[in-house]
């Protein structure tokens, strides 16, 4: 959507993430206003489909739901692999299988 009716790209995840580097990952006004903050490039987790010692952790969340805050764990090389709300909501989820082809 980005160019459209007011619409601008966004970063999902920047190239080189740093802590604590903030960024808009969307903006379409009153439709998309999501951001992050990265909060930690090592982060240990374990998730179904494996363990990682270097997970980046980021909190995100957009002000058309202000009291949402949600944690997003991505691995190097796989991508999202958890994230959960840690307030305003209840939405959780974790990566169990990686397909490819």
């Amino acid at each position: 959507m980005g160019g459209v009716d007011g619409a601008q790209p966004g970063i999902i995840m920047p190239a080189q993430p740093e802590v604590p580097l903030s960024y808009r990952q969307e903006f379409y006004a009153g439709h998309a206003e999501d951001m992050a903050w990265i909060i930690s490039s090592s982060q240990p987790t374990r998730v179904p489909l494996g363990s990682y010692r270097d997970a980046l952790l980021t909190l995100e969340w957009t002000r058309l739901e202000p009291d949402v805050l949600s944690e997003k764990l991505y691995a190097p090389g796989v991508g999202l692999i958890s994230e959960h709300d840690v307030a305003g909501g209840d939405e959780r989820s974790v990566l169990v299988s990686v397909k490819s082809g």
